[in-house]
């Protein structure tokens, strides 16, 4: 049986920037008449169980993410998919999912992962004739580490004025005068953080009208969840510089 279409929306293409969930949530209104009276509900489902913890679950999605998209360029698409699901295999040029009555293809039209923070070592194929087919899967949970263990690896591998302006477009896109006032810095101090971060492949700058605004790359993603900030210990004074 196929899908519902708003479990598998048009894909994007290039460039393509990520919308808030409020904004997921106007498109499915207006492209869904029958579920308009189930969008209030769940809009304050996600405020009250996952708003504040978002942005630290989607830093795991876009590493989970990154790091597959690296090992497929690196290994080739079976290397990619292995450990997303017990019985997945990419053999002689086909995809073989496993499950009662889930057809295999292979991967002519496109293939699409979509990681899931919530449930274990499972697989939610979405198929739906004219689409390009969706595999849904369950990430591992990152590591829990000890505060005490937890120290600034970020600014130590790409220096701590290009950290912080990489965490605070993180928070949202800037430009480069926008970043300067965020960081109370010179605007010509941003331009060099963001001209140094855009040609290691961290940010891209988007013309928008007569603004050029940096957005993070999937690699500046997965970095940053892979370098959480540090935190104080509890007592110690905060330094602000």
């Amino acid at each position: 049986m196929a899908s519902p279409a708003f479990l598998a929306p048009p894909l994007a293409g290039q460039g393509y920037l990520e919308p808030s969930f409020d904004t997921e949530l106007q498109a499915l209104e207006a492209s869904s008449p029958d579920l308009v009276g189930i969008v209030d509900p769940l809009r304050k489902l996600y405020d009250a169980c996952l708003a504040d913890d978002w942005a630290q679950i989607s830093r795991e999605l876009h590493a989970d993410l990154g790091g597959r998209a690296a090992t497929l360029l690196a290994e080739g698409p079976a290397a990619a998919l292995a450990g997303l699901c017990e019985g997945l295999t990419w053999k002689d040029g086909q995809l073989i999912i496993p499950g009662p009555d889930v057809p295999d293809f292979d991967g002519t039209g496109g293939l699409v992962a979509m990681p899931c923070a919530f449930g274990q070592a499972r697989l939610h194929p979405i198929l739906s004739p004219g689409r390009v087919p969706i595999l849904v899967y369950s990430i591992a949970p990152g590591p829990v580490r000890p505060a005490s263990a937890l120290r600034d690896t970020l600014s130590s591998l790409i220096g701590a004025g290009r950290a912080r302006s990489l965490r605070e477009l993180a928070k949202s896109p800037a430009s480069t005068s926008q970043l300067a006032q965020r960081l109370n810095v010179s605007v010509p101090a941003a331009s060099m953080s963001a001209t140094a971060l855009r040609d290691c492949g961290l940010i891209q700058s988007i013309r928008d009208g007569k603004k050029v605004i940096h957005h993070l790359t999937p690699a500046a993603t997965a970095l940053l969840a892979a370098n959480p900030p540090r935190r104080p210990a509890k007592g110690a004074p905060s330094l602000i510089m």
